[in-house]
């Protein structure tokens, strides 16, 4: 993988952005350490930095250009041997071995319709010289980020924002994204956290040319929903273990040594055992919480390990280490992202690239699947034990949290009373949305518009507002929850300390596959990811087949408690009036969630809160 960023001018070309895009650059330098560069054009400059996984050596090397295109991409094309061999028939020359000359020549080949004939993950970037155009496009469930700004007189893109605002500048904070991030703790596409920077959607591709910016889909998610299902369970077995299989096989081609995350889960588990199969010599990693056995998964993953007699690699993060990397993690944030449980997977990776540049993981089976608790939950909302929950809920304590299983448990029991009689679009959005009637519009100076806020909520939660069932939950995770949350995280944090990370369950073949298969046979109220487990049972040892679902998180809530004197200035007074985005009164409200005695209850809006005050004082402090 790698970074990328440019500019194209719509009128005349302006030298100082050299300068610019060489500062962009030098900011994604941890996506692309063996090699960077940029390269200027009569209308627009491109520049890149490399992470040398296939074709290591320095032909391959971007902006790479030819009489006609120059193209920078950040990505993998996994089928792009099978295309260089379609090219060559057709009278295409090559002078590497990567796959970002294949895209070249096959831009040249067939235009945007090449889009349709990748398998892969990309964000890329094509200047056309002959008619002075940009064509910028991502694959189809934005496995690979792409931010991009369109300044008026230049366009602008890059693979961070952090990267773009070194070409655009700071801009002003977008409240709504901002109320958004405190609610979800994360930012969905187009928007960002601030104003006019936006992202490119999933399955998108946009042409710059003149001074139009011309944005289109290439590749609708919708299809998932209406695919005709089959219902032969041997037949849905076969194919799904073939799929996945060529899918696994298809990410360990590579030039350097390729691993896999085994955090003891279903997913990284199944990914493991398949790789297995077929590297000799597997390498897998995953973390251990030896303070808070809660979240520790290391036996599971040990035994796993041992099943598939990988070599494997335990990193143990305590809460010295968290305390060490805590303050690293919220420097480097790019964009506000509080999925707490980044922090875990920025360490993971951090430790892993000591040892190897590609990793492979289990990200996508939960959206694709239905294996997240909210699933079942979805489904237990409409039957009695709802309204039990309902009932029980009335004599529980006051509390709930994520620190240990019996405040976990009195967290869900609430969490199902509280959306039992709920239509289904509105408890898809309950489960979903983890500090919804915790941020409101007081809290803000400037309060968000209630219309121009609920026109952004309607686009978030679309999916599931025309198809409010089963298979629209599932569409809307895949194209709000994997796209903005998990797919950013695995990316981002990965890609901070040089390591590409790939996701055989979001082969487009896996996934358009599994959207045949009846939403029944993927999760019930008891039970997520059936077939999954039906499928590869034979894979591995039964206890891991069988276990229940476990998130990946640690309880960065408590840490913040314990250590508050290093985030204090993020709720004085003083801080809040100057800075003019909150109003005080309601940020004491967060500060006594945090001083709280179960500040694990509010963890989403109080580290949320942490991210962004940091990311702004950082930014604009």
């Amino acid at each position: 993988m790698c970074g990328i960023a440019g500019v194209f001018f719509f009128d005349n070309y302006d030298d100082t952005f050299q300068e610019k895009v060489s500062k962009a650059v030098s900011t994604l330098k941890h996506r692309g350490p063996d090699a960077c560069d940029f390269k200027s054009y009569k209308k627009a400059i491109l520049g890149h930095t490399r992470l040398s996984i296939i074709d290591l050596s320095d032909n391959a090397n971007q902006p790479l250009e030819d009489e006609n295109f120059s193209i920078v991409f950040n990505g993998e094309i996994y089928n792009y041997r099978s295309l260089r061999q379609e090219l060559t028939r057709q009278g295409f020359e090559f002078k590497t071995q990567s796959d970002t000359e294949v895209l070249l020549k096959l831009y040249a080949a067939y235009g945007k319709k090449m889009l349709d004939k990748l398998n892969g993950d990309f964000a890329l970037a094509i200047y056309d010289k002959k008619r002075e155009s940009v064509f910028i496009a991502r694959d189809r469930f934005g496995i690979k980020p792409l931010y991009f700004y369109n300044g008026g007189d230049f366009f602008a893109f890059a693979s961070e924002l952090k990267a773009l605002t070194q070409i655009a500048g700071n801009q002003k904070v977008d409240t709504y994204s901002l109320k958004t991030l405190l609610e979800n703790t994360y930012i969905p596409s187009p928007f960002t956290i601030l104003e006019r920077f936006r992202k490119l959607a999933a399955g998108a591709y946009l042409f710059v040319n003149g001074n139009k910016v011309e944005i289109n889909t290439w590749y609708y998610q919708e299809k998932l929903y209406s695919a005709k299902k089959n219902h032969n369970l041997n037949e849905i077995k076969t194919k799904l273990k073939n799929l996945l299989e060529d899918s696994v096989k298809r990410r360990l081609v590579a030039d350097v040594e390729v691993g896999t995350f085994l955090s003891g889960g279903l997913d990284s588990s199944i990914i493991s055992a398949l790789a297995a199969r077929y590297k000799k010599d597997l390498y897998t990693f995953n973390i251990g919480f030896p303070e808070h056995p809660y979240y520790d998964e290391t036996p599971f993953a040990l035994e796993t390990a041992k099943h598939i007699s990988s070599h494997h690699t335990v990193f143990e993060l305590n809460d010295k280490q968290l305390s060490d990397i805590i303050f690293e993690f919220l420097d480097n944030t790019s964009e506000p992202f509080a999925d707490s449980s980044a922090l875990a997977f920025y360490y993971l990776s951090k430790q892993t690239s000591k040892h190897l540049k590609v990793i492979l993981s289990g990200d996508g089976a939960d959206e694709v699947f239905g294996g997240y608790n909210k699933h079942r939950a979805f489904l237990l909302a409409e039957k009695n034990k709802a309204k039990i929950a309902k009932l029980i809920s009335m004599f529980l304590p006051p509390t709930g949290g994520r620190n240990n299983k019996f405040a976990d448990t009195i967290r869900k029991i609430k969490k199902l009373a509280a959306i039992s009689g709920l239509s289904p679009a509105e408890r898809y959005v309950a489960l979903t949305c983890f500090s919804c009637g915790l941020v409101g519009e007081k809290l803000f100076v400037n309060k968000p518009v209630n219309k121009i806020y609920n026109l952004r909520q309607r686009e978030m939660f679309l999916p599931v507002l025309e198809h409010p069932d089963a298979d629209g939950m599932l569409l809307n995770d895949i194209s709000l929850v994997l796209q903005n949350d998990m797919l950013y995280k695995a990316d981002h944090y990965s890609m901070l300390n040089s390591l590409e990370v790939r996701v055989p369950f979001l082969d487009h073949n896996v996934v358009e596959f599994a959207s045949k298969i009846p939403s029944h046979l993927k999760f019930n109220s008891q039970a997520g990811k059936i077939i999954l487990k039906e499928t590869f049972t034979d894979l591995l040892p039964e206890t891991v087949i069988n276990r229940s679902k476990h998130g990946f998180e640690i309880p960065v809530a408590l840490f913040i408690k314990n250590n508050f004197k290093a985030f204090e200035d993020l709720f004085s007074e003083k801080f809040i009036k100057t800075q003019a985005i909150f109003n005080y009164n309601e940020v004491a409200r967060i500060k006594d969630y945090t001083l709280s005695a179960n500040p694990t209850r509010y963890q989403p809006l109080i580290w949320s809160y942490i991210v962004f005050q940091w990311w702004w004082k950082k930014n604009f402090g």
